[in-house]
């Protein structure tokens, strides 16, 4: 935990680790356009890494737990988080808002709902972004609409369909694009790629087990290259492969100054067969720590064990081929959730085998993947939604008095524009309410 002395125009609460992006983007954007305002956060369930990128203070920071807050995936991890320590740590969390409660005057909410139940006490201007629930997936429970009708003076959902929902219960909520898809800018990095021939993005995603899924994919490649020898596959990680946990039957080998300066941190080899000397041309796979976004662009296709960035995949566009795991993230429940998030974007296979021979099957079907990508392209949305969203932001916080008043997504049945912060007898008004 840190702490800091002093008061703060705005905190940010954030509880994952692509809520704390989303919070770091907004906050920073903030700051630049109020360079006066002191702002801080909290990260309920990351470290926070994301507002160090951007210069945004920690307040608190979370400890890693076993599930990586998929705790509610598995009952298993959730027993195994309340071993580590998850009561203590969530006694933490209370106790270093309850302190800051006197010293905040706006928060910004990022998250699913536990952010908001954290800061219920708080009466101040409150916006959330609600990153956690789509109507594409499950709406929300009504005792959540209920809290978030009476508690936030505004909501940003993560789509339309789910901002008319929302409003629909009373909820002051609109929607202006999903704010990861404005974190997928390509740098211009080449990537070692060609042109003309097939790409094939591998996303093994952040969590611990990405070596494992690394692992997973590396075998989809060799099948697939077996009867496409010319396709080319570049894997974007969070963090370098430990060598101890290289996939058997590959091996890394270290990039050439050449190779960093296109983005290219290292790469995975087929390991020669025993008797077979290595003429130097095993078929390899490039990893990159940096170049995710430019992978995401010049893909032709994307083999992907992750959450978010499955998403921004399907956002740009591209098809995503998967299939589940018994890791922590991608299981079978979380993979079932995100098909019904991403519709035709996604292409769950029930193995890895069949996931071979639907990347095979799909590389010879441009026409079905610009039907597929289409669709992705609608439930994500466009970019842009940080630019979007900034209006609303300044006028709940009360940093602009001249900009628009924000409303609530018209429903079917007329449903209740967003008051006015500090209306009379509304709930989610300035402090005093």
């Amino acid at each position: 935990m840190e702490t800091a002395g002093g008061s703060f125009d705005l905190l940010v609460v954030s509880n994952g680790h692509g809520e704390d992006a989303i919070g770091a983007l907004l906050a920073s954007e903030i700051a630049r356009r109020h360079p006066q305002l002191r702002i801080g956060a909290v990260a309920l369930v990351g470290m926070g890494h994301a507002y160090d990128a951007r210069g945004v203070p920690v307040i608190f920071r979370s400890r890693p737990m076993p599930s990586e807050g998929f705790g509610w995936q598995q009952p298993l991890l959730f027993l195994k988080d309340l071993a580590a320590g998850f009561l203590s740590l969530s006694a933490a969390q209370l106790d270093t808002l309850r302190r800051l409660r006197p010293r905040v005057r706006h928060l910004l909410l990022v998250g699913d709902i536990y952010p908001v139940l954290m800061t219920q006490a708080y009466r101040v201007p409150k916006l959330f972004v609600a990153t956690a629930r789509s109507d594409y997936i499950a709406p929300h429970l009504k005792i959540e609409v209920r809290i978030l009708a009476r508690a936030c003076d505004l909501v940003l959902a993560r789509d339309h369909r789910t901002a008319m929902s929302l409003g629909k219960g009373g909820v002051r909520a609109t929607s202006v694009g999903n704010f990861m898809m404005d974190m997928v800018q390509p740098r211009g990095l080449a990537l070692g790629l060609s042109e003309g021939a097939p790409v094939l993005a591998l996303l093994p995603g952040s969590r611990r087990d990405f070596p494992d899924n690394l692992a997973a994919l590396a075998a989809v490649v060799r099948q697939v290259r077996r009867r496409r020898p010319q396709v080319q596959a570049v894997a974007a990680l969070a963090a370098p492969v430990p060598p101890e946990r290289v996939p058997p039957g590959w091996r890394l080998q270290e990039a050439t100054e050449a190779d960093r300066l296109q983005g290219i941190d290292a790469w995975l080899l087929e390991a020669p067969r025993s008797g077979v000397p290595d003429d130097g041309q095993a078929p390899r796979i490039a990893l990159t720590l940096a170049g995710f976004p430019d992978l995401l662009h010049r893909a032709t296709l994307v083999l992907g064990l992750a959450g978010t960035a499955n998403e921004q995949a399907a956002g740009l566009g591209k098809v995503v081929v998967s299939f589940p795991r018994q890791g922590v993230q991608y299981t079978l429940r979380f993979a079932a959730r995100q098909q019904r998030l991403l519709g035709d974007a996604l292409v769950l296979c029930g193995t890895p085998e069949r996931a071979a021979q639907e990347v095979l099957r799909l590389l010879d079907a441009p026409d079905e993947r610009q039907r597929r990508g289409a669709v992705g392209r609608q439930r994500m949305g466009l970019p842009g939604a940080a630019e979007r969203a900034m209006p609303l932001i300044e006028r709940v916080l009360g940093l602009c008095a001249t900009c628009p008043h924000p409303e609530a997504e018209p429903g079917p049945e007329g449903a209740p524009e967003a008051p006015r912060p500090g209306d009379p007898g509304e709930a989610g008004g300035p402090p005093g309410r």
